[in-house]
């Protein structure tokens, strides 16, 4: 078994690809989390902010155990921004 030969396509560079524009406006009214995870070497770790109205509520960051994926990572910080907006910012 072995690997067919592929034929050769042209790949643009990424300074000839189009932008991906951003929208203008966060929409108001709702919380906003924006979370990463990542992992270099050894060193892996995470952070989130949470956004509401322009105004920021939350900020937290994470070192995790080097055996951790950046999957894990991502993963990890998603789930606690999702409990840290269920403790303290749900309406009462």
């Amino acid at each position: 078994m072995y690997d067919a030969p592929l034929e050769v396509r042209y790949c643009s560079h990424l300074a000839e690809m189009p932008l991906i524009k951003a929208p203008t406006e966060i929409t108001h009214r709702v919380i906003n989390i924006f979370t990463d995870g990542s992992k270099t070497g050894g060193k892996v770790g995470a952070a989130a902010v949470i956004v509401k109205d322009d105004k920021v509520l939350h900020q937290s960051k994470y070192k995790l155990h080097e055996k951790c994926s950046n999957n894990q990572a991502e993963q990890g910080t998603r789930t606690n921004s999702k409990s840290t907006v269920s403790r303290r910012f749900r309406k009462d």
